[in-house]
């Protein structure tokens, strides 16, 4: 059995780059490393691992507090992507959850006195990317 770990982080807050390594178990080592460009200030600490991939909530905005984008690192394909999340799913509450052999993206927002919950399915489109 193969077991793989991600590792990806931000050398210099003020770049739009992440570095990241990519531990495989079969060669033994952080074996491959790379450089990804994006304008995500930082990503969130939860994950979602479908597929081989790893998913996340990107964070930007004034003071890293606004959920702007949804990143993936496909750990076998050894790729990023990131898509940005639409404005009106830019609410009080964001997370990422596996939902109907999938990902979902699930937010809500307190509209006088109902609450809305959403929850959307990302969908592959072609190879490349998510929609």
């Amino acid at each position: 059995m193969e077991n793989r770990i991600v590792h990806i982080f931000k050398c210099d807050h003020t770049e739009e780059k992440f570095r990241w390594s990519l531990y495989d178990s079969l060669g033994r080592g952080w074996n491959n490393t790379g450089v990804i460009t994006s304008h995500i200030a930082k990503l969130g600490p939860k994950s979602v691992v479908k597929n081989a991939c790893v998913h996340w909530i990107g964070w930007g905005g004034i003071h890293q507090l606004e959920p702007t984008h949804i990143a993936i690192f496909d750990m076998q394909k050894m790729t990023w992507f990131d898509s940005e999340i639409p404005e009106r799913a830019k609410t009080t509450y964001h997370a990422l959850v596996d939902y109907n052999n999938g990902v979902g993206f699930v937010f809500y927002q307190n509209v006088g006195f109902r609450r809305s919950i959403q929850v959307w399915q990302l969908v592959q489109q072609g190879m490349d990317g998510i929609n």
